[in-house]
């Protein structure tokens, strides 16, 4: 998920420099990295700036011209998208575009858990609850393309309250980047990308 304007930044988060590439970048390598069968970019504000950048290959773009609308439609038109492909898909790791620190390690512990037993959604755990990174079974592919506004996969597992598995983060992969203040923490207490 990398649609939103990075208001609370005030320029494109999706480009900050972190080393010899931008955050968006780093984002989609690590997914890449991991034993995910397929990766998709959701995009919206500077979709086309982002694009023009050069993103790895591997990765398939998709669109959410609703953008300003919040989270939850990048979410919405991103399953819907990936439902409309001739492929079969077993669940959806739902990761955001601004948390570098979540290595193919992190997301590779969410899909061996789900293979365990996919009929339960795997779940980051944070101190305010459940979040992203999150990982949800092909049952609640149809739930989550009725999300709207800034209403994500956080308030979705909140009002679902399902059968989950939780991953606790104890070294801070789970850090964001959503203002100036963020970013320079993150430069000034890099970690190996």
């Amino acid at each position: 998920m990398a649609a939103g304007s990075s208001s609370r930044m005030g320029e494109p988060k999706q480009l900050l420099s972190l080393g010899k590439q931008n955050l968006i970048n780093t984002v989609i390598e690590n997914a890449l990295k991991s034993s995910a069968k397929k990766v998709f970019c959701v995009l919206g504000a500077y979709g086309k700036e982002i694009e023009n950048t050069g993103l790895p290959n591997g990765v398939k773009i998709l669109y959410n011209s609703e953008w300003q609308d919040g989270l939850g439609t990048s979410i919405a038109v991103g399953v819907e998208q990936i439902s409309l492909l001739e492929e079969e898909f077993s669940g959806l790791l739902l990761i955001l575009g601004d948390q570098p620190k979540v290595d193919f390690k992190y997301i590779n512990k969410l899909i061996a858990l789900f293979k365990e037993d996919p009929s339960k959604i795997i779940a980051s755990k944070y101190k305010s609850g459940n979040g992203v990174p999150v990982l949800f079974p092909l049952k609640y592919f149809g739930c989550l393309t009725q999300l709207s506004g800034d209403k994500g996969a956080k308030h979705f597992l909140k009002e679902i309250n399902s059968d989950h598995i939780e991953v606790i983060d104890e070294i801070g992969l789970l850090d964001d980047l959503d203002t100036p203040e963020d970013y320079q923490k993150f430069l000034n207490h890099p970690v190996k990308l």
